[in-house]
């Protein structure tokens, strides 16, 4: 009797182990993977353009961070200046010394010479430099800084004029000017030309100016020195 529920003891034990085991046999086989979503269709949109210029006067003051005047080219050729102090003449708060006819020292907000600073395309001038050395037609457009910025150092008291010359242009351009002004009763005739053209990958830009000053009124002034 002992020896025939020991028998019975040990099949159920032998069952019980088999049925995982068979179970796991018998189990169904994982489903294969779904195949990718296919990729959306790229949406198609019309053309667009986007197109650039320069700009103008009015829009650089207006960006600009500090008190700022800038001439550009539409009011340097709208009075037809023969020379850059002409020019400058027209701003406001701008003076030149000098005898009439003749370059000088620019003077701004009624302080001397030497509390303005002259900048060319952003670099200092050198000492000796005149403003007449360059003609209307070399210049892109002239920024006025009335007051001393980060930028421009403590040197420019007054205020700091940088004036940027004009690039090469692709198109070819002749260009032949005449003109006269009157000062003092004095007729001062004067012509300049100027030519843009190019050669491969440069472009070059030259100008000439003839001018006729009357110089037989130069003023002297005398200055006397009382001291007590």
């Amino acid at each position: 009797m002992p020896a025939t529920l020991l028998r019975h003891a040990l099949l159920l034990i032998c069952s019980g182990t088999l049925s995982p085991l068979i179970q796991a046999q018998t189990s169904s086989p994982p489903s294969p993977p779904s195949p990718p979503a296919s990729a959306p269709r790229p949406t198609k949109l019309d053309r667009v353009e986007i197109t650039g210029g320069r700009a103008n006067d009015t829009e650089q003051r207006r960006q600009s961070t500090a008190a700022k005047i800038v001439v550009g080219r539409d009011e340097i050729e709208r009075y037809g200046d023969s020379t850059v102090g002409e020019l400058l003449k027209r701003l406001p708060g701008v003076t030149m010394q000098g005898a009439p006819g003749r370059g000088g020292n620019i003077r701004l907000r009624g302080l001397g010479g030497g509390y303005t600073q002259i900048l060319l395309d952003g670099q200092r001038v050198p000492p000796g430099f005149s403003i007449d050395s360059l003609t209307p037609e070399q210049i892109e457009r002239i920024e006025i800084l009335r007051a001393p910025t980060a930028e421009t150092g403590a040197r420019a008291i007054a205020g700091t004029i940088n004036i940027i010359t004009r690039e090469g242009f692709k198109k070819r351009i002749n260009d032949l000017r005449m003109g006269f002004s009157v000062e003092n009763g004095h007729v001062q005739p004067g012509a300049s030309w100027t030519r843009n053209d190019s050669v491969g990958a440069w472009t070059y830009n030259l100008s000439a100016t003839a001018f006729r000053f009357n110089r037989s009124n130069d003023s002297i002034t005398t200055t006397t020195d009382q001291r007590l």
